[in-house]
């Protein structure tokens, strides 16, 4: 179905681990996950729906989302969820 959202992504030549962590507005991670080093894309396949780390939907409203690869930040955003 059309629920759910798309992460893309480019990462350093090289990159040996690679995490994509999403955190509340208050600073608490909520979902952390490891991504593919030789995708582009999180999912690989589909749309991921929003959950938090124990699997619950987050909630309505802001997020903040990060990139790291090989322990370094790469990338952040802002995301809102609305359901």
């Amino acid at each position: 179905n059309d629920t759910g959202t798309t992460f893309f992504y480019a990462l350093p030549e090289g990159t040996k681990s690679a995490e994509l962590m999403v955190f509340s507005i208050t600073g608490c991670l909520v979902f952390s996950t490891p991504v593919d080093v030789n995708a582009s894309r999180f999912p690989i396949q589909g749309r991921w729906n929003p959950v938090d780390r124990n699997g619950v939907e987050l909630g309505n409203g802001p997020y903040i989302y990060v990139l790291i690869a090989d322990g370094k930040v790469i990338g952040q955003g802002k995301m809102v969820i609305q359901r």
